[in-house]
């Protein structure tokens, strides 16, 4: 079996705090600061110490646009989310599950990827040799780690 980083059997996860997902008006960008920094404080008790990369849904990308606080004009959600000690990198992904949210550490040791084939270019002609087509391929799959003690270094809120 090949997991990923939501659905591996090690992964720690967690529900969202106050006021619910982040779909709902009533949620506040404190309240979503404190689900990434509530992930993030379950790493380090895990011995997880950054840097994290937190993955959101496409459907986040417009909420964490928004201004942080009326104390704070001109500081969105997501740059509050960036200066949590340790946050390397905020992703928005169209592929990512609806209400899930993705914080893990971007190490080797939690996730790394095992070539079975380096980055190809193969052509050949067609048309009688008038035109050439050509097709770059590799073959790389993710490989999601945990420790000995089966501590992971994922966290998953949802």
């Amino acid at each position: 079996t090949v997991y990923g980083l939501n659905n591996h059997p090690k992964r720690n996860t967690g529900g969202f705090g106050t006021n619910g997902n982040w779909a709902q008006v009533a949620k506040t960008g404190l309240d979503m600061f404190n689900d990434i920094r509530t992930a993030v404080a379950v790493l380090r008790t895990k011995r997880f110490y950054g840097p994290y990369w937190a993955i959101l849904p496409g459907a986040y990308g417009d909420v964490v646009d928004v201004d942080y606080s009326t104390l704070y004009p001109g500081t969105t959600i997501a740059d509050r989310i960036m200066k949590i000690k340790g946050m390397a990198k905020l992703t928005i992904a169209d592929q990512q599950p609806a209400n899930t949210i993705t914080v893990f550490q971007a190490t080797r040791d939690v996730v790394a990827i095992a070539n079975g084939e380096g980055i190809q270019t193969i052509q050949w002609d067609i048309y009688g040799g008038m035109a050439v087509a050509m097709k770059v391929f590799a073959i790389q799959v993710p490989v999601v780690l945990a420790t000995a003690a089966n501590r992971s270094g994922i966290y998953v809120i949802v």
